[in-house]
This record gives structure tokens, C-alpha cells and sequence, in this order.
């Protein structure tokens, strides 16, 4: 079976991935050509539901967030009345950004070019010397808003086109799996904190893929585990992992979500705060649901978002070979602010901007960049564990933790969309 994407002059028909008997293969290309990275931004970003941003970084009116769907610019609002607002971050005046900052609480925003004034909900209040204009209306001249803006479970998406499925709708079976990430919090609360944020040379997918990648690891991260284990003992850390490769499971979806799960501790945190924070799990959801709650799980939900034990990772598009990466502290209500501070710890070790692990993953991104530009090769192969894959009723593509059904349903999903289907 192929996958066809119509080529970006419009003329003919390119094979961007190629999926047949024991082999699914794509083509550097999509990595590399500009031009598929614009399709990418219409087809891709503008289709798609997107991540934006999370509820408790607008919990109360006037607070704000400025975010991205692609390359469009948007401001995410608290509304006087409440409501969530999605809004493009651009002036109806002369196209200026009207907000500056990454985050704040303002009760209205001032264009700094002329000084056009928007509420919280992007209604224009103040037309500067509207002497100046014979009897223009602000009415229809507040900042436009996003086609639509729906949330779940705190996570809030957007999107650029105004028809489609509903937000649940696109979430499908992974939804269960988002249940599962809030529920890491015994009260299901959860609050993000500033994040990290970082920038690699390299395209979007290569983090996107990576996520719910367990192949690479013990390649990848084999120095970071060595220095771990000289600092904080072998027996803790590197025969405990050695034990875990390879267990555990990863899901692709049929909308490009997929996931990573295998069984794990929870980090280096005390074994009694741990045994404490399960019963609070227990407590909450039930013994058999709590141990699923446990579980190490980096869920992926397409095309911009990574729901990781302790963390929220946000990738941004900023050109073909360019990406920004936001990565958010998760603090979990209902347990104690000692044990939020030691998954902080945790978190700030394995994947912060000086960790042990995100360094690594970050210099192979740049790697397969380069590797990639110029070449004469004609596909690389993703075709690990094609053979025992399994497909669940629900259309889900299941096999082992090392294997890469995630990466494929990522880019059978890719391949559909950028075919306009």
C-alpha cells in the first residue's frame, strides 16, 4: 500500500511514504524541502486541532497567553465573562503584533504602533484620535478570532479551519490515555508552571517522533546513565533500567496519536512518599486504575504535544530545519508540595535544558538534520516491529515498547492530510 501526496507544484504525484509488506519507508524530503514544510503549515496546522495552551495559565479573567498554530500568531484569553478566547495576535489596523509578552494578566491590549486597544475577549474599545476615521464602527473591528476553540480535560486546542470533528472526537481512543495523565493527580487538578524552552536545528517531526521512541535510549542516553550511575549508585539506576527495556508497550492512533508505556518507579523519590502518594491513587480511582495511572506513559497527541509523567512538551514549527520546543512543569494537586518539588527535581535532571537527557536527544535532531540535507539516499525505514504489529478493534496499531508503531500511525496520519484526504 502507498501513501501519495500530491507533489508542491501542483504537476504530479510524489510517494512521500511507503508502506508494504513488512516495510513502511518515508522520504527524507519531508524533512528537508521547504516547500513540503509550507504544505505542512496549510495542510498540517491549518486542518488539525493544536495544542494552544492549558487552563490553569488563564485561570482567572484577563489572564493571557501568546501561542502559536503554525506560523499564525494567537493570543490565548480569560474573558471578563470567563470564557476561553483564541485570537489572532495581529492589529485590524496596519497588521502589527498588538501583545509583546509570552504571558501575563491585562485587562486590555494596546497596539504600540497606533495605538488600537483590544479587551480580553479582542473586542476593539478604543480607536486612537477617532477624529481621524468619518464615523468608522468598531464593531467589526475587534482582533479576529480562531475558527474554533474547544478543551479537554484542561488541555486547550485550536484550530484554523472552521469545519471539522469535534475536539473529542479527534482525540478518539487516546483520550482515555489524556484521562489517565490529569489522573496522575489524585483531585485530577493539575497546574503548569513557566516553562523551559529550547531551539534546535532541526525540523519538527524529529521531535515528534522521538517522544514515545524507547529504541534509542539506551544508545542515545548511554553516557547520561553512566554518569548517573557513578554519581548515584549502578544497582539504583542502570540494572533497574536494564531490567525494564523492552517491556512495556507503545500505540499508534488512527489520527497520529500514539504513546510509550512500560512499568517504573517514579523517579528518585522516597519510597514512603511514593507508597503514600499510591494509596492517595487508590483512594481516589481504585486499585486496578491506579497502578494504569503509575505506569510510565509519554502520550502524543498530533501533530504538537507531549504528555509526559512530569512534564508538557509543546513543538513549534519555526522553519524547515528550525524548532522551538516549550517544556512545562505538570504540578499534580492533591499530595504535597515536598513531592511536587521532587518531581520538579526529577524533571529538571532527566529532561530540563541542562539535563541529562534532552542535551542528547537534542544533538541527535541536529544530526539527522545534516545527515539528511544533500543526500543521494532515497528513504529511510521504519519498519521496526512491522511484522508483530497488532491492530486493536479500535484501529489502534499496537507492539512492543522498542518497536515503531507510534512513528508509523505519525506518519500514515501526515501522509493523509497532506494529501488533502
Amino acid at each position: 500500500m502507498a501513501l501519495r501526496n500530491k507533489s508542491f507544484n501542483g504537476s504530479l504525484h510524489k510517494e512521500m511514504v511507503i508502506e508494504g509488506p513488512g516495510d513502511f519507508k518515508v522520504s527524507p524530503r519531508i524533512y528537508t524541502d521547504e516547500r513540503i514544510f509550507e504544505d505542512e503549515l496549510k495542510k498540517i496546522f491549518g486542518r488539525s486541532w493544536v495544542y494552544v495552551g492549558h487552563e490553569s495559565e488563564i485561570e482567572k479573567p484577563g489572564d493571557y497567553r501568546t501561542a502559536y498554530i503554525g506560523s499564525a500568531p494567537l493570543i490565548l484569553s480569560r474573558g471578563q465573562d470567563h470564557r476561553i478566547y483564541l485570537m489572532f495576535n495581529t492589529c485590524r489596523h496596519r497588521g502589527n503584533t498588538v501583545c509583546r509578552d509570552e504571558h501575563g494578566h491585562a485587562d486590555s491590549f494596546r497596539c504600540p504602533y497606533h495605538g488600537w486597544t483590544y479587551d480580553s475577549s479582542g473586542a476593539l474599545t478604543v480607536l486612537a484620535e477617532g477624529e481621524g476615521y468619518a464615523g468608522l464602527s468598531t464593531k467589526d473591528l475587534g482582533l479576529v478570532q480562531a475558527p474554533r476553540v474547544a478543551s479537554y480535560r484542561g488541555l486547550i486546542f485550536g484550530s484554523l479551519s472552521p469545519e471539522g470533528e469535534s475536539l473529542e472526537a479527534y482525540l478518539g481512543e487516546a483520550k482515555k490515555y489524556v484521562d489517565m495523565w490529569v489522573e496522575r493527580s489524585p483531585t485530577g487538578v493539575v497546574h503548569l508552571h513557566r516553562p523551559h524552552k529550547f531551539i534546535y536545528p532541526g525540523n519538527w517531526k524529529l521531535q515528534a517522533d522521538n517522544g514515545h521512541d524507547a529504541y534509542h535510549g539506551r544508545y542515545v542516553h548511554e553516557s547520561a546513565m553512566k554518569t548517573l550511575e557513578h554519581s548515584m549508585g549502578r544497582s539504583s539506576l542502570d540494572e533497574r533500567r536494564t531490567a525494564r527495556h523492552g517491556q512495556g508497550s507503545v500505540r499508534g492512533f488512527p489520527r497520529g496519536h500514539g504513546f510509550l508505556e512500560r512499568p517504573g518507579g517514579r523517579g528518585e523519590l522516597p519510597a514512603e512518599m511514593l507508597r503514600d502518594y499510591m494509596n492517595k491513587l487508590v483512594e481516589a480511582y481504585g486499585a486496578e486504575r491506579a497502578e494504569q495511572i503509575a505506569m510510565v506513559r509519554h502520550v502524543f497527541i498530533f501533530p504538537n504535544l507531549y504528555l509526559m509523567d512530569d512534564n508538557v512538551r509543546v513543538i513549534c514549527p519555526v522553519s524547515v530545519n528550525q524548532t522551538l520546543v516549550y517544556s512545562y512543569f505538570a504540578a499534580i494537586g492533591g499530595v504535597s508540595d515536598i513531592m511536587n518539588t521532587g518531581r520538579l527535581k526529577n524533571l529538571q535532571w532527566r529532561l530540563g535544558q541542562t539535563g541529562f537527557f534532552a542535551t542528547d536527544d537534542l544533538d541527535m535532531f541536529a544530526g539527522c538534520q545534516s545527515g539528511m540535507e544533500g543526500t543521494g539516499m532515497a528513504w529511510l525505514n521504519l519498519s521496526r516491529g512491522l511484522h508483530r504489529e497488532t491492530t486493536s478493534p479500535t484501529g489502534e496499531k499496537v507492539g512492543p515498547s522498542s518497536d515503531e508503531a507510534p512513528q508509523r500511525s505519525l506518519y500514515r496520519e501526515w501522509a493523509r492530510l497532506m494529501a488533502g484526504v
